[in-house]
């Protein structure tokens, strides 16, 4: 049985996607100058690789929905 992860957003992003500048892994965002992840690319596995690899950071990302 596969295990199941909860990821929380307790303050999402309302910055819309489209106006961020393209950059390594994602986009920019200049209202909060972060690079905004794009999971919505990466397979379960690859998202649980970042998301260790930077365990204990504020991680911001976009997310599908399925």
């Amino acid at each position: 049985m596969k295990e199941q992860y909860r990821i929380t957003i307790p303050k999402p992003c309302n910055e819309a996607w489209e106006d961020m500048q393209p950059a390594d892994k994602g986009r920019h965002c200049l209202q909060c100058s972060k690079t905004v992840v794009d999971f919505s690319t990466m397979t379960d596995v690859e998202v649980l690789a970042f998301l260790q690899r930077h365990k204990g950071k504020f991680v911001c990302g976009r997310l599908s929905s399925v």
